[in-house]
């Protein structure tokens, strides 16, 4: 078993370049992820007068795959290879977000941020597992993951 290494300080590990554009690719995400939501959420509260309930929903249907979805993804990326999933799980968010503009249906907005909940789902247990062992320290420090550095190991496998 291997010894573990001194902790790299957060300005070490962004010196790593795939790091560096690894945490610059999760922010935009996270970022626009938070975008998509609070404009969904707007949309329905405000441009189609939603009751509570139906913009409790919205939050629902993107919150909850999180947790049904996220350990079977957790089994499928292990087979996987994590750069390709997290290319095509951020394409396929993309163009779930870009169907949003174009739906006026309530119930299939649901149905869209439920699946882009579920394909994110793939994103983040893949980045899981692409991330170096010393990203620990660092996502202590950012807020972007510092749900998601408490709860996993990380290790460096591309």
């Amino acid at each position: 078993m291997a010894t573990p290494g001194t902790p790299l300080s957060f300005s070490d590990v962004l010196r790593l370049r795939p790091v560096r554009r690894l945490w610059i690719a999760q922010i935009v995400s996270v970022f626009g992820d938070f975008l998509a939501v609070f404009a969904i959420i707007a949309v329905v509260t405000f441009k189609l007068h939603g009751t509570a309930t139906q913009v409790a929903m919205v939050l629902v249907s993107f919150m909850a795959p999180m947790a049904i979805v996220s350990p079977l993804a957790g089994v499928f990326v292990d087979r996987w290879h994590l750069k390709r999933t997290m290319i095509a799980s951020d394409l396929i968010r993309g163009v779930l977000v870009l169907a949003l503009v174009f739906v006026h249906d309530l119930y299939v907005t649901y149905v869209i941020l439920f699946t882009m909940s579920a394909v994110s789902a793939f994103f983040v247990r893949s980045w899981l597992r692409a991330s170096p062992e010393n990203w620990c320290s660092l996502s202590a420090r950012t807020p972007v993951s510092s749900t998601t550095a408490s709860v996993s190991s990380f290790r460096r496998r591309w």
